[in-house]
C-alpha cells in the first residue's frame, strides 16, 4: 500500500467471539474495538504488524503477524504552472509516469510535464513513482484572449526537434506579430533569437540556445498561441 491510503480489516475469529481488541502500529488511529474495523490510515512509510485479540465468555486468544503491512512512499505533490496555453508540471526524480486528464477524462498521449490546451476546463496531472503510488494535483485554465492566426492547427513548427534554426509555418499575415522565446521556468530565453519572415514564415534562429525544451510565443494585438519545441 501507499503512504496516507487507507484499508479495511476482516475477522475470521472461530469460537464466535463477543469482544475484539486490535493494535495497529504505526497506523493514524491504532486501535478498534470494532469486529472489522475500516478507515484505519497509514501516514508513514515503513512495515508494521497488526495484533487482534477476540474472546467470549470462555476465554480469550492473541495473534500478531510481524511485517504484515509494508507502506511505500507516496511521490512528493507536483505543481501545475500556466505559460499561455501550456500547462507545466514541475519534475521530481522520483516520478516515474506522468497523466493529465480534462476533468476526470484521461487524455490519451499525454504523458509529458508539459500540454498545451485550447478549452476551458479543469485539467490535472497524476504522477506515479516507482512503487506505483500516485498523486494528482488539478487547475482551471480558462480560455483567454487566444488567437488562431489562420488555422490553430496549421501553425507548425518544422524541424522539430530543431538544430540551429527551424521555421513558423501557417502564418496567415505577418504585421504586428512578434516572437518570444521562453524556457521551462517562463523566464524569457537570452540572448534572444533572430528572425527572418519569409512570406508568411518566419525562419528563427536558435544557435545561441542551450539544448532543451522551450516555448515559442507567437503574439499579436489580438491575442497569442504558444508552441513547444525542443532544441538539440
Amino acid at each position: 500500500m501507499c503512504q496516507n491510503d487507507c484499508i479495511s480489516f476482516t475477522d475470521k475469529s472461530l469460537n464466535n467471539p463477543t469482544s475484539w481488541s486490535w493494535t495497529f502500529t504505526g497506523a493514524a488511529v491504532d486501535a478498534s474495538t470494532a469486529q472489522s474495523p475500516t478507515g484505519i490510515c497509514y501516514p508513514n512509510t515503513g512495515t508494521f504488524p497488526v495484533t487482534l485479540h477476540a474472546a467470549n465468555a470462555n476465554g480469550g486468544d492473541t495473534l500478531t503477524v510481524t511485517s504484515y503491512i509494508h507502506v511505500s512512499p507516496s511521490p512528493p505533490t507536483p505543481i501545475i504552472t500556466q505559460h499561455h496555453d501550456t500547462l507545466i508540471c514541475t519534475s521530481d526524480p522520483s516520478y516515474s509516469s506522468y497523466q493529465w486528464y480534462k476533468d476526470t477524462a484521461l487524455i490519451p498521449g499525454a504523458t509529458d510535464t508539459l500540454i498545451v490546451v485550447s478549452q476551458t476546463d479543469d485539467y490535472n496531472v497524476k504522477v506515479t513513482n516507482e512503487f506505483g503510488c500516485s498523486v494528482a494535483v488539478g487547475i482551471n485554465w480558462v480560455l483567454n484572449g487566444l488567437e488562431s492566426l489562420g488555422s490553430l492547427d496549421a501553425i507548425v513548427l518544422y524541424p522539430n526537434p530543431a538544430g540551429d534554426q527551424f521555421t513558423v509555418y501557417g502564418l496567415q499575415f505577418t504585421q504586428g506579430v512578434t516572437l518570444n522565446i521562453y524556457n521551462v521556468l517562463g523566464q524569457e530565453a537570452s540572448p534572444p533569437a533572430t528572425l527572418l519572415w519569409r512570406g508568411e514564415s518566419a525562419v528563427v534562429d536558435v544557435s545561441r540556445l542551450s539544448a532543451g525544451i522551450y516555448f515559442l510565443e507567437i503574439k499579436t494585438e489580438g491575442g497569442l498561441v504558444v508552441r513547444k519545441f525542443v532544441k538539440e
